[in-house]
This record gives C-alpha cells, sequence and structure tokens, in this order.
C-alpha cells in the first residue's frame, strides 16, 4: 500500500487504516467475515481524509491564535506598566525641577 509522503495526511490514512481493520478483525456477532465472495473494496477515502486534515490545520491554528494572543496580553500589560512608570518618572522630573527653580530664586 503507497501513503502519501505528505507528513499532514499520513496521520489521517493511518486512522482510517486502522479503523477498517478494527471493523474486521472486532465484527459484531463474534465470526470471521468471509470476504471471499465479495468484490473488492473500493471506496474513496479523500474526502474523509481531506476532513481529517482541515480539522487538524484549524486545530493548529487555534493553538497558534491562543499562543498570539496570551502574548499580546503579556505585551500589552508589559507596555501599560512602562507607560505607567514613565509618566511617574516625569512627574517626578517635573517636581525636582520646580524644586530647582525655587532653590534659584531664594
Amino acid at each position: 500500500m503507497l501513503i502519501t509522503v505528505l507528513c499532514s495526511l499520513r496521520p489521517q490514512y493511518y486512522k482510517v487504516i486502522e479503523e477498517c481493520v478494527s471493523q474486521v478483525v472486532l465484527h459484531r456477532n463474534g465470526m470471521d467475515p468471509d470476504f471471499g465472495y465479495r468484490e473488492r473494496l473500493d471506496v474513496d477515502f479523500t474526502h474523509l481524509i481531506d476532513q481529517c486534515v482541515d480539522k487538524a490545520k484549524v486545530d493548529e491554528s487555534e493553538l497558534k491564535a491562543a499562543e498570539f494572543s496570551k502574548k499580546f496580553d503579556e505585551e500589552f500589560s508589559a507596555r501599560q506598566d512602562a507607560q505607567a512608570e514613565s509618566q511617574k518618572k516625569e512627574e517626578k522630573i517635573k517636581e525636582l525641577e520646580g524644586q530647582i527653580c525655587n532653590l534659584k530664586t531664594q
């Protein structure tokens, strides 16, 4: 059996194969099914695999979005802290400049 070399598709193919094997091995009535009299099973799994790949991509994108959101929140709070600190320093500078002016006038 040839399985694609694309890393994002390979696990999905293995999931489909595992499900097919488990349905054959774990037959409902407990007896081995006789597939000799049936035709070859021709099923197009591309739609199923594409859905699985799309779901995997969506999950990956959601994880990245959550990471970026967390990083943004951290950077935003750090920026606000820096602005508050800067404002305090400017107020202190103005206060000290006022004291210098008072000392010069005395």
